[in-house]
This record gives C-alpha cells, structure tokens and sequence, in this order.
C-alpha cells in the first residue's frame, strides 16, 4: 500500500473522529440547556379519562382524574375540573357525544361531552 493512501485514510478518520465529537457536544448542550428550564412552572391540571366511556354512557366522577399537562399543548375546549365535567344542579347526567378513550386523544373536551 502506498503511503499516500494511508496518510489519505488517517486524515478522513481524524475528520470523521472530530465531526463526531463536534456533533456530541453540541447535542450535550442542548440537552443541558432544555433541562434547566423549570417544567412545573408552566403545566396546568386538565381532566383526562381513567378508561374508555362508552357512546352515550353517563359520565360519572370516578371515571375521570386530572393529569397535569404543559401549559402550551393542552387542547383547545379542554375542562380544568371534574365539575366542569359533570356540571351542577343538571336534571340528567352528562353523557359522552362520542367514545372517549384512554388511547384517543387524552384531554376530555368540550366537543365529547
């Protein structure tokens, strides 16, 4: 082998070896810098469903919980409380317009009840 091509394989493997290098330090910084925001600060409790509920099932309190959301993603008609939810003083119970599941979309709206 000739000698040229070696010194040609070294230098590619020292850019490559540098290129990677660059490249983890750069997604180290990232990383640092999106942890160092406090995400508690901008979450909000929104009601969610433990399980499914049926078409036209009546929506009861211990099918629901609040889950703590970021503040930014929460879905727009989202309810921040159970009695939201289930309303007061209604004559009927409140029932599902549609199915509601835990593997849909997670935030109880005001479109599915």
């Amino acid at each position: 082998m000739r000698t040229s091509s070696i010194i040609v394989t070294l230098v590619g493997l020292a850019v490559a070896g540098g290129s990677a290098q660059v490249a983890r330090e750069m997604l180290a910084a990232q990383q640092a810098q999106a942890t160092i925001a406090d995400p508690a600060a901008e979450m909000v409790e929104v009601v969610v469903a433990r399980g499914d509920i049926r078409f036209g099932q009546a929506i009861e309190r211990e099918q629901l919980a609040l889950q703590k959301w970021p503040k930014g993603s929460v879905p727009e008609g989202s309810f921040l409380s159970v009695d939201e939810v289930l309303g007061t003083g209604a004559a009927e119970p409140r029932r599902a317009k549609r199915l509601i599941s835990t593997s849909s979309r997670p935030a109880i709206s005001s479109t599915s009840c």
